[in-house]
């Protein structure tokens, strides 16, 4: 599914959205009483569409990993440590593999498929080799790598690495709910701010969000791999 354009009434508050299916081609309409923008790195292209880009807005971060077989980052436990530059990286193995990370770097190219850069694994390399007794970790090593880019709330003379990973939801006049900022693993509790606020504007006040009590499917983690994080 493809999102065209959103609907909106006479007092232009957002009602609906047209989207396309892709597969069909068939583009339909629905209705809806709220919208929520929950779309990360892509929360202000919708804020742009929406005309209500204005105020905080998304400064966008690339964050890094390299994949490594275990042999050549024989760790036995997950570690952390700060680089010279004052960042934090880590290196976690996991089955038959290591893997590091992470950059922190201020992005604005394709946020569809975040590149990397020679750039970018050589300050992996040299952190993990800072870190390793006699490391001699080189990129001849690497299995596979990945990127992502954050999507952080800006802030004004502040770096990648200092910018809060806090969320926050931002209302539109057009009633357009965004939530942005935060991070991967807090995103439950993102989510539980989102739908209490929504059940609250729609005096489903009785309605608050279960996401406490539900299990994640696979999500049953050993005592000893739970220690290593504390």
């Amino acid at each position: 599914m493809r999102v065209e354009r959103f609907v909106y009434d006479a007092e232009r508050k957002i009602t609906g959205l047209e989207f396309t299916d892709v597969i069909s081609n068939t583009r339909y309409q629905v209705k809806s009483k709220v919208i929520i923008n929950a779309t990360g790195p892509w929360v202000d292209t919708l804020r742009s569409s929406d005309q209500s880009l204005q105020g905080k807005h998304i400064q966008h971060s690339k964050g890094v990993h390299l994949v490594f077989a275990h042999r050549d980052i024989p760790l036995k436990h997950a570690i952390y440590f700060d680089l010279p530059d004052k960042r934090m990286m880590f290196a976690i193995p996991r089955n038959e593999c290591t893997y590091i990370g992470t950059t922190d770097t201020f992005y604005k190219d394709s946020i569809d498929q975040p590149i990397i850069t020679k750039e970018d694994i050589d300050y992996l390399l040299n952190g993990i080799n800072q870190m390793l007794e006699n490391g001699n970790v080189r990129k001849e090593m690497i299995l596979s790598m990945w990127s992502g880019v954050r999507p952080l709330i800006y802030e004004e003379g502040k770096n990648a690495s200092e910018l809060s990973r806090r969320d926050e939801v931002l209302i539109s006049p057009s009633g357009l709910i965004s939530i942005a900022g935060g991070k991967l693993t807090g995103y439950r509790a993102m989510a539980e701010e989102v739908v209490d606020l929504v059940m609250d504007g729609l005096a489903l006040n009785s309605a608050k969000c279960a996401t406490k009590s539900i299990k994640l499917f696979g999500g049953i983690l050993k005592l000893k791999m739970m220690q290593v994080f504390v």
